[in-house]
């Protein structure tokens, strides 16, 4: 909900203005705006692809650029496209923004950052969450993140543990109804009057999205906000709810010691391993081992929250080694529609002889290494108490960090980790990418090779993401030209 006082008022009156709706007086007025193209350079569709812009890089190109009040909107006529901003250094000023983008094939498409540089209150627009990231004394470990298709556990010594997400059957159709689900076709009545029958809420305004042609399919309830996934099984076609943030019903759950399996989410590996997926440890090269980070004061803090993007900071200020005294902060963000994680390390004061170690389990069904690519990826079973489903992990690298694999297999409990040994940069940065899927996943995969080239995809998506450009002036043909592209894409 938003929450606004008479002054808040005033400054969205203008803000309707930058939409569509100009209000009166303001006829005359020119809106202060910044363009944006993105391009996406490979020949695969992306969904919810991250764009992110930098408070230096907008002010480059506008000098009175404020976070207190803008808007991005894309297409003809202008729709307002979900966005944040954070303040992702903590001193007071909101840094970066970011937004997410769907791009067809080696499409570009244009954005309009619309502000007002000299109104008097900060204005938050509300949209649909779609992160959720906090800390959770109910859930153990020092915090706790998800997007709507993952979810992560950060624990105290460095590991971080996957979460799948439960999938609810609604209902059950006839398969003749697969005719509805062509993309972007809205559903039909007869279909409709199916999610009537079982009392399930779905507006008049839906989009269908296909996840998997002949397969599964996406049913967007736009007016209530609610996704329903559609699967297609033997003769039938089976509706599911889509998934959603739950780590509060989970907080929930476990303060009430309900069972596992009545749990919104499931743990894909247990607490043990001292990397899980795509956590860090130190690894010392002279005497062959990992150290972890326990036992060592630090401070945690929630840096976003939002409704694209969530960011969870720990900050290690004096960790004393052997070799002397360094400090690390590492970084965890995820975003909406999105099940990777990133994962950002800040280094001072490391010794040449200790590189940072990041990986995953070893799960029986095999683990894929590839170092040329910079990527390590694992596909077996879950193996929870009272589960056992096929799930997937992997993580994503810098080529130019790596140094090599190493086999943690002794050094863990049950299945052991494979690591990527990865040297930070000259600033004592190092970033990475980890992700996973379970079977019972709204894109979930039942074999190792659907696995396999579902990895590849990740690597490369994540390898390459969208080129930016931001422009002071446009001309009216280029701006045109642009926004039709995006309006073409999207019919």
């Amino acid at each position: 909900m938003i929450k606004l006082n008479w002054r808040h008022c005033c400054v969205l009156v203008l803000i309707i203005g930058f939409v569509g709706c100009a209000p009166p007086g303001s006829r005359n007025r020119k809106i202060p705006q910044i363009k944006l193209t993105v391009q996406n350079t490979l020949p695969i569709q992306r969904r919810d692809v991250p764009v992110v812009v930098s408070l230096n890089e907008l002010r480059e190109i506008a000098p009175d650029f404020s976070f207190d009040a803008y808007l991005v909107v894309s297409g003809q006529p202008p729709e307002e496209i979900p966005s944040q901003a954070d303040d992702l250094n903590y001193d007071g000023q909101k840094d970066e923004l970011v937004f997410l983008a769907n791009l067809e094939p080696q499409e570009t498409k244009v954005f309009t950052i619309r502000y007002t540089p000299d109104n008097p209150v900060a204005v938050m627009l509300g949209f649909h969450k779609r992160t959720r990231a906090g800390i959770f004394p109910e859930l153990g470990g020092i915090a706790a993140l998800e997007s709507e298709l993952a979810a992560y556990r950060l624990l105290q010594n460095g590991a971080i543990q996957p979460y799948g997400k439960q999938t609810d059957l609604l209902l059950s159709v006839e398969s003749r109804f697969q005719g509805d689900l062509g993309y972007r076709k809205s559903v039909s009545p007869e279909l409709r009057r199916e999610f009537d029958r079982n009392n399930i809420p779905i507006s008049r305004n839906t989009v269908v999205e296909i996840l998997k042609p002949f397969s599964s399919w996406m049913i967007h309830s736009q007016d209530n906000q609610q996704r329903y996934l559609v699967r297609k099984d033997d003769d039938d076609l089976k509706i599911y709810r889509g998934e959603e943030l739950s780590i509060d019903r989970l907080v929930n759950q476990r303060t009430a010691q309900s069972v596992e399996s009545d749990a919104v989410m499931i743990p894909l590996i247990s607490e043990n391993y001292s990397i899980g997926c795509g956590g860090f440890a130190l690894w010392d090269e002279n005497g062959q081992k990992r150290i972890v980070p326990t036992g060592v004061a630090d401070y945690v803090r929630v840096l976003a929250d939002g409704p694209v993007r969530s960011v969870v900071q720990r900050i290690i200020p004096n960790w004393r080694l052997s070799s002397g005294t360094i400090g690390v902060t590492s970084t965890v963000m995820i975003y909406g529609g999105n099940r990777w994680i990133e994962h950002r390390i800040n280094i001072s004061g490391i010794a040449s002889n200790h590189w940072i170690a990041t990986g995953i389990p070893a799960l029986k069904g095999g683990v894929g290494k590839d170092g040329a690519n910079g990527w390590l990826w694992t596909w077996g079973d879950t193996h929870t108490t009272s589960y056992s489903k096929k799930c997937g992990m992997g993580v994503i690298f810098p080529t130019d960090r790596y140094q090599r694999y190493e086999d943690l297999t002794s050094l863990d409990s049950e299945m052991g980790s494979i690591v990527a040994l990865l040297r930070p940069n000259e600033s004592g940065l190092l970033r990475y990418y980890a992700f996973s899927l379970w079977g019972d996943a709204v894109d979930g995969l039942g074999a190792k090779d659907e696995f396999d080239e579902y990895a590849q995809i990740t690597a490369t998506a994540l390898n390459a993401p969208p080129v930016l450009k931001l422009l002071s002036e446009m001309s009216e043909k280029e701006a045109k030209a642009g926004e039709e592209s995006g309006d073409q894409a999207d019919e």
